[in-house]
């Protein structure tokens, strides 16, 4: 861990960002895909910075600046119904995220979002205002190669579930 100094002269971080979706779907809607890349500009991104005396490894105090960033990345998503029958029906859901945040003063990664991957698939029944999720897996990977030591890697398995409309 380490432990952060802040400063009152922080001024609010100002992002701006472009994106667009790209929508593929069967026109009976049983099947779709969408694609959104984005890219964000931040100006005055607060980012914890090395001060002096700052060693690998150890205990650090670092302090909190205005910096440049940028962000980018893309979210991939679709889905897929299975079968359906009058005990309800099935479809497949699933969800790729990729992020890559960069620190344009300093060059290094932005925290928690340097080649930051997520994917989850998810298989879900639905019977007339109810969706059972019938099962669900996450794994999420980031690579940490700035101050914050420590990659990221997550696995989940989700099981069963009930929402109503």
């Amino acid at each position: 861990g380490n432990g952060y100094v802040g400063l009152a002269s922080l001024k609010p971080e100002r992002a701006h960002t472009l994106s667009a979706t790209l929508d593929w779907h069967g026109a009976d809607g049983r099947w779709g895909m969408k694609v959104t890349p984005y890219l964000t500009q931040v100006a005055d991104y607060i980012d914890a910075m090395a001060r002096p005396g700052w060693v690998a490894g150890k205990f650090n105090v670092l302090s909190y600046a205005n910096q440049s960033a940028r962000i980018v990345g893309a979210d991939l998503s679709g889905h897929l119904a299975l079968h359906a029958t009058r005990w309800g029906s099935w479809r497949v859901d699933a969800l790729l995220n990729l992020t890559h945040g960069e620190n344009r003063d300093s060059g290094g990664a932005l925290a928690d979002t340097n080649k930051f991957r997520s994917a989850t698939v998810g298989v879900y029944h639905s019977l007339n205002k109810y969706i059972t999720l019938v099962g669900e897996y996450n794994q999420e990977r980031g690579d940490g190669d700035d101050l914050f030591a420590g990659d990221l890697k997550t696995r989940t398995i989700s099981l069963g579930g009930i929402i109503m409309f």
